[in-house]
């Protein structure tokens, strides 16, 4: 096993024909034109585009349609520099990308527009370099998982009595629902879209499935712990 974190370039491969050999390498540069750390990659939905990020805090996107000897657009200083941006990952209508990084900062973009963000918060930090972002499935909510107000996550001191699961609302950018696990630590989360089920993990090992108790459609969803319809 080796690092991934320690590469400073991103591998794709052709999976049908040659699985073995790699069918493009994508350098990372840093602004000064040295080498930048790749922490964090995606590709977007349809496989037209995917994202880099780098150990200098920037965001890097490419189109696979046009040739990828430079990026196609460069989102600089998205996350603090010479820190991990742990996740990025694409919406599922492929509009909007979100990261979150080392630093606790979690970022919305428009894929149309990337000289700005949509939207932007300081207070996500996780514990743990996979604790992940996810979409519902119609992109109407984004759960972030987080440890609650005033841990880092970088101090083995700290003494995490529970973590929290915010639905943050896409049409107004406010927080809908907020679930909270006791004595877990919520890592990785899915949006099952066939069956409207969400399935949490935690560091302990646990998972836990949430829906609906009475109806398991796309409409809406109930959290069987605490309660609370998301329509």
């Amino acid at each position: 096993h080796r690092d991934l974190h320690s590469f400073p370039t991103r591998r794709s491969s052709d999976l049908v024909s040659n699985p073995r050999q790699h069918k493009t390498c994508v350098k990372l540069r840093a602004s000064s034109g040295l080498k930048n750390r790749a922490t964090a990659c995606c590709f977007g939905r349809d496989g037209n585009t995917f994202v880099g990020a780098g150990f200098d805090g920037s965001l890097n996107m490419w189109d696979t349609r046009r040739p990828l000897v430079v990026p196609t657009a460069v989102m600089k200083d998205a996350h603090q520099r010479n820190t991990d941006t742990l996740h990025v990952t694409y919406s599922h209508s492929g509009l909007q990308l979100v990261s979150r990084g080392e630093d606790a900062v979690v970022n919305l973009w428009d894929t149309r527009n990337w000289k700005q963000t949509l939207w932007k918060a300081n207070c996500y930090p996780a514990k743990y370099a996979t604790t992940d972002l996810c979409f519902s499935p119609d992109d109407k909510f984004l759960l972030i998982p987080s440890l609650p107000a005033g841990f880092s996550g970088r101090s083995k001191e700290e003494s995490i009595t529970h973590t929290n699961l915010h639905f943050l609302s896409m049409a107004d950018f406010t927080y809908h629902h907020e679930v909270c696990f006791q004595n877990e630590i919520l890592i990785r989360t899915a949006w099952n879209h066939r069956i409207n089920q969400i399935m949490v993990t935690f560091a302990s090992g646990a998972y836990c499935l949430l829906y609906d108790l009475n109806k398991r459609d796309r409409k809406s969803t109930r959290l069987n712990s605490s309660h609370i319809t998301i329509s």
